[in-house]
This record gives C-alpha cells, sequence and structure tokens, in this order.
C-alpha cells in the first residue's frame, strides 16, 4: 500500500508535466488562500495553493499548509498536496494526493504508545466550487488517513473535510 502511494505521489504532477499546455483554459485565477476544517490538518489548517499548468478542462498544482494545536510546546503539522481539478465553469472535481508532518512537541502528556513525529498519506476526493476567474472557493470532500510509519494492523482512518477560501 505504501508503494502504490509513494508512486501516485510521484506520477501526478508528471502526468501533466507530459501534456500541452492549453490556451483555452477556462481556468484564470492560479493562486487560492484557504480556511480548511477538519481534512488533512487535523482539526483546521491554514493553506495556500497554485495551479501550475491549465487545460481546458483541467489543471495542475501543488497546495501548502500548517496548522497547530495544543498547549504550549504544541504539535504542529505540515500539509503538502498535489492535485488536479477537473471540470468547466464553477464546478470541479478536486482530486490530490499529499502528505501531512505532524510534531508532537508534548509527547510527555500523551499516552503511551504515541510516537513523537507521524507522517500521513492523505489522498483527496472532493467537490469543489470555485469561478475560473476567482473569488470564494467552497469545497467538501473525503480525506481518508493513512499512517506510514507505524506498523498497526489498520493504518487507515476515514476523514473528511471542509474548506472556504478565496482565489485570486
Amino acid at each position: 500500500m505504501r508503494q502504490i502511494l509513494i508512486l501516485l505521489y510521484v506520477c501526478l504532477p508528471l502526468i501533466g508535466q507530459a501534456q500541452k499546455a492549453d490556451k483555452k483554459s477556462s481556468f484564470r485565477s492560479r493562486n487560492t488562500i484557504y480556511l480548511e476544517g477538519l481534512g488533512s490538518g487535523g482539526f483546521y489548517s491554514i493553506n495556500y495553493e497554485r495551479l501550475l499548468l491549465l487545460k481546458e478542462k483541467q489543471a495542475y498544482g501543488f497546495r501548502v499548509g500548517t496548522s497547530y494545536f495544543g498547549h504550549s510546546p504544541g504539535n504542529l503539522i505540515l500539509i503538502g498536496e498535489l492535485f488536479t481539478l477537473v471540470g468547466k465553469g464553477n464546478h470541479h472535481g478536486d482530486f490530490g494526493i499529499g502528505l501531512t508532518g505532524v510534531t508532537r512537541n508534548n509527547i510527555e502528556s500523551a499516552p503511551f504508545g504515541l510516537r513523537k513525529n507521524l507522517l500521513l498519506a492523505v489522498p483527496r476526493l472532493s467537490y469543489r466550487y470555485q469561478k475560473p476567474t476567482g473569488g470564494l472557493l467552497l469545497r467538501a470532500g473525503y480525506t481518508p488517513i493513512i499512517e506510514l510509519n507505524r506498523h498497526i494492523t489498520n493504518p487507515f482512518g476515514p476523514w473528511f473535510g471542509l474548506a472556504i477560501g478565496y482565489g485570486f
């Protein structure tokens, strides 16, 4: 399972690079900032997206984000994702694969058996409402969490996320 996720993580941006850029792309807004509740950042995250390759009905890009929670010292979460948008007009499928790193700084107060750092794979299957020219972003999706650095019987955890933001 881990090898398949790593392969997807590496191949997703290459698919977009292998295709010629389209001058008739409906996507005009390349940057988006948004707040995501739940999702790949845990309870919340602040994120930035950039579209790199634009096609008529597809766009490929990357996302970075962060989250912080807990008492001082708390837990820092860093998010990286490669994604593709599919669709025309205001309605899009938003699909991606990301890695989320969690640094647990208050491990002394955590229950026995928790590790200091976690690495999670987070695939994304979501619906996204956003005008191609920018403005309001609304997204709802399924973002299961797959723990990569622990040997447990079931590293898979179902999860979902909601986002609101602004594209420019």
